[in-house]
């Protein structure tokens, strides 16, 4: 697999998304509706369906939803997202998380 390509875990593109975009991922939990939140979940939602093998299902567990429904509308929200702003937190999200992947996998090869 491509190093543009590589799969990435749920965690840490939670934490990448969540840092590039400034927010607490205790909050990306919760039922808010604030924009920038939503926003944030809108790029998890995007992000870990290109770079993750988990289904609708799957991600709306993981982010404590009851069904998949609600995560497949975020998903086709953030695909008809566009501008500067949004892309800008698109990649760095993406680079954030493949360097806490690399930092993991290093870690794990050194113990």
């Amino acid at each position: 697999m491509s190093p543009a390509h590589r799969l990435i875990p749920f965690d840490l593109l939670v934490e990448a998304v969540c840092e590039a975009a400034g927010e607490d991922v205790s909050d990306v939990f919760t039922r808010s509706r604030r924009r920038d939140l939503v926003t944030a979940r809108r790029a998890i939602v995007l992000l870990a369906r290109r770079h993750t093998p988990l289904s609708f299902e799957e991600i709306a567990r993981r982010l404590g939803r009851r069904t998949h429904s609600g995560v497949y509308e975020m998903f086709l929200a953030a695909r008809m997202m566009h501008g500067p702003r949004w892309l800008t937190l698109l990649e760095r999200s993406v680079e954030l998380a493949r360097v806490h992947a690399d930092a993991a996998r290093t870690t794990e090869e050194a113990a």
